[in-house]
């Protein structure tokens, strides 16, 4: 009834009006900055909207986009899902080269990039994922600082402002600027960022028993305070350009109350100390170089050449009584680098690269359930593409080898090989329709095979496996494109992943006695019966097991933009996703069934629109975990600019929903925020 709602709701857009959407250049490709020509699916981010952006959140600023979600993990930790995946099963991506941090080892730890520097964020599925990296079922997130071959303005430009939200009474000045001297250009970008606890209607507990247990109208740590600068220098010449930058990225925020505390059963008696704070204090710096020829002899037709690394660490400070202890301390150092070329070979466009990635990561403290080790990993990969007036057909293949060494845990080496097709053909001039076929492959991740030990920010054990195999999806996608009387985009999706490895509750408990007896792994969990002292018994954490069986996802994404006059437009979207494994269980933290309906409206140098969504109950959360409500969310925004100025003010959730998000970790003690009113400036020179 759902899916057929939402298929509803496109079936009328397809009857009316629309207006083109505005053609926008995109760098997934290199060898074509048309959308249209861009292998697979994909959603883009203008600069525009990340200016109006309430959030530094990736995950956040996302979530609401046809196909997307929001894997949050408190308000401080947003991490973005693409149909359904997330953590090393998609790319985060700043100017085509890795973001590294340690996101993706735990739930708690955010991304190490703000979006506030970006000028355009890239969303890419299928084939045009395989130029950036194996593994990426889900697709891949791309951050764009700089358009590739961008002329170079004279003297300084650029932009300054900021906004101020009544959510949590944050404020977020940053600004940009570039001066433009003959061939060469000098560019700085800052944004800084300072929230305090996020508002909620509301207990942050829905299910605490006493409000005193909880806090009420907000979520208790939920503060944060950010800042990001970077520096670059760029030299353009006629048929090549050179550049280089310099990021800092530095953010302090909080994990809501209770996230890294024991999860013990009853909540401490008033006469026992409060559970201590924990904050996370991050710091990363990343550079990049690169350098790029065009309109070479022959065949080919440019080289580029690409060296970035990343130095991150970040300390997690357990507070109490004001006092801050550091607890367990994450590093993660890279370095990346890459050679490209793009030829013309016998009616075959194409791009061809070879990649080299080299990782050095280290935990230390209570929680470093996740041993030290070293990752290389080699990458080749070649995509060619042929079109005529009738059909675009596009050919790609890449092969890696990943190699981990974790020295007493273990090592382990692997060859992956991702392939994908990607056949569009024109029906009419107003009509394209799409088949993609694509074959994923990941090794698995560090934390995957490594892992030993609790895990207190998901309250379980965490035991890997050196034994896991690849996991390898192929994956089936039809889409549909009309652009004329109406603009519609649908597709329709099917993954089938064998070996997808995930973590299975062995419902058995970690047991102190047993480790202190030198058992590992299994050994050292047993069930209620194996605890003699009813304290250890109430405090002991699951033990969870990293393992593998199929799965199959599937879904169906629709959208559609139709005009009712030359000023307003009317946009209905739905997005919908299945996933299961092989025991007929489902996976968990899916996002439920959506549907959208957008208004918008322009005259001149204004722009208003609201914005309602829809949410389904996900009554389908996997097993062991809880169901999570549906909602209607209601935004609006009236906007001004002109050539200099631009002016805006947001409402978002003006109703003030509850909103429990399913692919939230956190979902029962932290809801998403409440009613926010942002408003902000950006002037431009």
């Amino acid at each position: 009834m759902r899916i057929l709602f939402g298929c509803i709701l496109a079936v009328v857009a397809i009857v009316s009006n629309a207006q083109s959407i505005e053609e926008i250049i995109v760098t997934a490709s290199p060898i074509s900055g048309d959308p249209s020509t861009v292998s697979g699916s994909f959603n883009l981010i203008n600069s525009d909207e990340i200016t109006r952006a309430s959030t530094g959140s990736l995950g956040q600023l996302l979530a609401d986009e046809v196909g997307l979600a929001n894997s949050s993990f408190g308000p401080g930790v947003g991490t973005p899902l693409i149909r359904g995946q997330g953590g090393h099963r998609i790319l985060i991506l700043k100017d085509g080269s890795k973001v590294t941090d340690v996101s993706s080892t735990s739930a708690d730890h955010a991304i190490a990039s703000d979006i506030g520097t970006a000028t355009q964020i890239e969303v890419l599925r299928g084939p045009a994922t395989l130029r950036y990296g194996p593994g990426a079922v889900g697709g891949v997130v791309n951050m764009i600082e700089r358009i590739p071959y961008s002329v170079i303005d004279q003297g300084l430009t650029g932009h300054i402002g900021g906004s101020l939200n009544s959510n949590g009474d944050s404020q977020s000045p940053g600004g940009q600027f570039a001066f433009g001297a003959g061939q060469w250009q000098l560019d700085a970008r800052a944004m800084y960022r300072d929230s305090g606890d996020v508002e909620i209607p509301g207990l942050a507990d829905h299910a605490a028993d006493d409000p005193d247990e909880t806090t009420d109208g907000y979520i208790e740590n939920s503060s944060s305070d950010s800042f990001s600068r970077q520096l670059g220098i760029l030299w353009s010449g006629q048929d090549s350009e050179w550049g280089a930058s310099y990021g800092w990225h530095d953010n302090d925020y909080g994990v809501p109350g209770g996230a890294h505390g024991h999860h013990e059963e009853e909540p401490p008696v008033a006469e026992e100390a409060p559970e201590a704070l924990v904050r996370v204090d991050l710091k990363s710096r990343d550079y990049q170089a690169w350098f790029r020829r065009r309109n070479l002899p022959g065949v080919l037709e440019s080289f580029e050449l690409k060296i970035s690394g990343s130095n991150y660490e970040h300390t997690e400070l357990e507070i109490e009584d004001g006092v801050a202890t550091p607890g367990t301390y994450f590093s993660n150092e890279s370095l990346e680098t890459s050679a490209e070329i793009t030829h013309f070979l016998f009616g075959w466009r194409g791009y061809s690269g070879a990649e080299l990635i080299s990782e050095d990561f280290l935990a230390l403290g209570e929680e470093a359930f996740v041993p030290a080790s070293e990752t290389s990993q080699i990458g080749i990969y070649s995509v060619h593409r042929l079109e005529d007036e009738s059909y675009s057909l596009e050919l790609g293949a890449r092969l890696d080898q990943v190699e981990k060494d974790a020295d007493a845990a273990g090592s382990l080496t692997r060859n992956t090989l991702n392939l994908g097709v990607n056949l569009s053909v024109p029906l009419s001039e107003s009509q394209r329709f799409g088949l993609i076929l694509s074959r994923s492959d990941r090794a698995p991740s560090s934390e995957e095979v490594f892992s030993e030990g609790a895990h207190v920010a998901t309250a379980s054990y965490e035991i890997g496996d050196l034994n896991l195999d690849n996991e390898s999806s192929l994956n089936f996608e039809v889409t549909y494109n009309y652009e004329g009387p109406i603009d519609l985009r649908a597709s329709v999706f099917y993954n089938d992943v064998s070996d997808y490895i995930y973590r299975l509750d062995t419902e058995l408990l970690f047991n102190h006695d047993l480790e202190e007896m030198d058992a590992t792994g299994l050994a050292s969990c047993t069930d209620e019966s194996g605890f003699d002292d009813p304290e250890e018994l109430e405090e002991a954490i699951e033990c969870f097991l990293y393992t593998q069986q199929d799965a199959r996802f599937w879904g169906v994404e629709l959208e559609s933009v139709y005009a009712l006059s030359d000023r307003s437009e009317l946009r209905f979207w739905t997005d919908f996703i299945r996933a299961t494994l092989e025991d007929d269980t489902d996976v968990p933290r899916m996002p439920p069934q959506r549907v959208g309906v957008d208004w918008s409206y322009s005259n001149g140098p204004w722009l208003g629109a609201v914005e309602l969504l829809w949410a389904a109950s996900q009554d389908r959360p996997g097993k062991n975990q809880e169901s999570t409500e549906g909602y209607f969310k209601l935004d609006t925004m009236l906007a001004w600019r002109n050539a200099n100025w631009h002016l805006y003010l947001k409402a978002e959730n003006l109703t003030d929903q509850e909103i429990r998000n399913s692919t939230s970790f956190l979902r029962e003690i932290a809801p998403e925020p409440g009613r926010s009113i942002v408003g902000g400036v950006q002037f431009t020179f």
